[in-house]
């Protein structure tokens, strides 16, 4: 055991070439641009010793997805109708 964490150093690998610098809690960054983002921490002990990093990633997607509605004629004699709804987004993943 190194001992309890004095400091931390953080990265968003997708910015300045995902290097570390030092950071404290909350993180605020600067507006991204929409796409997938990695951000690491990793603490640092009273002597330096270093602690692995902690990964999390998140995707920003600030475009709306399009969404189209096919349905039957406007004057119909049936009594009952399928109506077909489509939607297409500009991001693949997960949430």
């Amino acid at each position: 055991n190194s001992g309890p964490l004095t400091s931390y150093a953080c990265q968003i690998l997708e910015i300045k070439g995902g290097a570390f610098s030092n950071c404290t809690s909350p993180i605020t960054t600067a507006e991204l641009p929409d796409g997938r983002y990695t951000f690491g921490v990793k603490g640092f002990d009273a002597v330096g010793i270093a602690s692995g990093v902690a990964p999390y990633t998140w995707t920003i997607d600030t475009v709306a997805p399009t969404v189209t509605i096919t349905e039957p004629p406007q004057f119909t004699n049936l009594t009952s109708i399928n109506i077909r709804v489509d939607a297409k987004d500009n991001v693949n993943g997960s949430g």
